[in-house]
């Protein structure tokens, strides 16, 4: 037979050690505790992370106009090139596609 020795949780699920500070009269003292630097480097880092985030959709959105804006001034020129085709046949009397 197995001898076992004394069942233990796992260190993951035992509660972090609390200190707790009584009054004399058995009430809690209350904590006045100011961020620390650790808080304020985290939101520090946070912010930075955010605005470098927007910075990035920033030039992602102006790298995309980039590239669309000659695409769509090539279709508008070929458009209004076929517009002017079009009018030129219906001025000089020439014949316009019926069905």
């Amino acid at each position: 037979m197995i001898k076992q020795g004394p069942v233990r949780s796992p260190p993951w699920s035992q509660p972090a050690s609390l200190v707790l500070d009584m009054t004399s009269d058995g009430g809690f003292r209350a904590t006045s505790r100011r961020p620390g630097w650790v808080l304020r480097i985290g939101v520090a880092a946070a912010l930075v992370a955010v605005l470098g985030l927007a910075v990035i959709g920033a030039a992602l959105a102006a790298w995309l106009v980039a590239m669309l804006l000659p695409v769509v001034l090539v279709a508008g020129l070929v458009a209004w090139v076929a517009l002017r085709v079009q009018m030129w046949r219906v001025r000089r009397g020439g014949a316009v596609a019926r069905r």
